[in-house]
């Protein structure tokens, strides 16, 4: 579960939030009026979750491929990296 700041709380408390967000790995959703603004996360949490997202739109890419039949079958794959690569 996110942690929430409010948007004031962090301009007070700027690094001690920053490191809260580094040190935990968790979000923390930081609100104006009561109302989520934006979140803020560790560089390394981000990065982690952008991998995820981008392997999930791969594997969404290839399974739609796979149902329209536009794939091809391993052995031409393999010989045709051996002959692009001469291996």
């Amino acid at each position: 579960m996110a942690n929430t700041r409010t948007i004031a709380d962090l301009k007070k408390n700027t690094r001690q939030i920053i490191d809260e967000a580094k040190n935990s790995g968790q979000p923390i959703v930081i609100t104006k009026s009561g109302s989520p603004e934006c979140v803020l996360l560790s560089h390394r949490v981000f990065e982690k979750r952008l991998k995820r997202l981008n392997l999930m739109k791969l594997l969404a890419e290839s399974e739609a491929a796979f149902r329209e039949g536009r794939y091809r079958p391993a052995s031409d794959v393999i010989r045709d990296i051996r002959r692009d690569y001469d291996l």
